[in-house]
């Protein structure tokens, strides 16, 4: 948590992107998911034979939602990738004032390419973890909040598989990010060996020739990349598993049938059905971004721990 404060702490620099990709990201997500509720709609006009010019009349209403939402994707995606460059640019800038008004016996103990490598690979993921993942991450939240809203609007009943099942889904992505945590910052502080390594041997490259030292090295250099490997690797086995993509697919079952059981009962229908399977499917879909989204900020929490240690 101290880390994401810091990373607020440096996004809060520029108020207006920071709070203007919020906003925009939320509305980004309610324009992609509203054409549901206009194909709902257009449903059950044609169920009712109503006349042509009405029926294209919302087809219409939804087309210009959707060229509305591409040209707010368009804005806010812009405007998070700025803001986004412009942080790490920041941070990129305090780390190298930092260094340099530290004294000759702390520059003694660091060593070069771990320092490099925090200051171009750690503030790349950074980078990354805040374009696009956090405006992702805001937009799968926007996004339950408000189908729940609908679900409780159109038919409470069927609101109740999402609502029991939304507490559990959180708790898994918790604790799949938990798992990740550790194996990310273990990769980043590996990668930071391997790259001070590589960087002490090609500066003192001659000394290395002249005791004949290149066997020694490159069994050194072979240790280290394979401990990366075994770090990278444990990593994408445990990101494999992700068991709230299967609690989705459940939730999208589960409320298919609860609906036919309801329609049948003549408590809910057919347009009201297509809304919550279509507003499920988006969900299930964005559902699938949550596991890269967890990823890209596990990695960006353990890269901005290690810039924390420096600055």
């Amino acid at each position: 948590m101290n880390s994401v404060r810091w990373i607020i702490g440096y996004l809060n620099r520029y108020p207006l992107m920071f709070y203007g990709t919020i906003i925009l990201s939320m509305v980004e997500i309610l324009l992609f998911a509203s054409p549901t509720l206009f194909i709902s709609k257009i449903i059950e006009l044609l169920m009712d034979n109503a006349q042509a010019t009405e029926i294209i009349l919302w087809i219409s209403y939804m087309t210009g939602l959707m060229v509305i939402q591409a040209f707010v994707f368009y804005v806010v995606a812009t405007l998070n990738e700025i803001h986004a460059h412009r942080v790490t640019t920041d941070m990129t800038s305090d780390l190298f004032t930092t260094l340099q008004e530290r004294p000759l016996y702390y520059h003694d103990r660091m060593r070069i390419g771990d320092v490099m490598a925090r200051a171009t690979g750690d503030t790349r993921m950074v980078n990354i973890g805040l374009s696009p993942a956090v405006r992702f991450f805001i937009q799968i939240v926007t996004l339950f909040i408000s189908s729940l809203g609908v679900f409780f609007t159109v038919n409470r009943k069927m609101s109740l598989p999402l609502l029991l099942s939304f507490p559990l889904y959180g708790f898994l992505v918790v604790r799949y990010g938990k798992k990740l945590g550790p194996e990310s910052t273990a990769i980043r502080s590996s990668f930071g060996e391997l790259t001070a390594l590589t960087h002490e041997v090609f500066l003192g490259i001659s000394e290395v020739k002249s005791y004949v030292y290149e066997e020694q090295i490159i069994e050194k250099f072979s240790k280290r990349s394979e401990e990366n490997a075994l770090h990278v690797r444990k990593f994408g086995v445990l990101s494999a598993v992700y068991p709230p993509q299967l609690l989705m697919a459940l939730n999208l079952g589960v409320t298919a049938v609860l609906g036919i059981i309801l329609m049948n009962a003549g408590e809910l229908t057919f347009p009201q059905l297509v809304i919550f399977v279509g507003l499920i499917t988006i969900l299930q879909f964005m559902g699938r971004r949550i596991k890269s989204i967890t990823t890209m900020l596990m990695r960006m929490i353990a890269s901005a721990e290690r810039l924390q240690e420096v600055l």
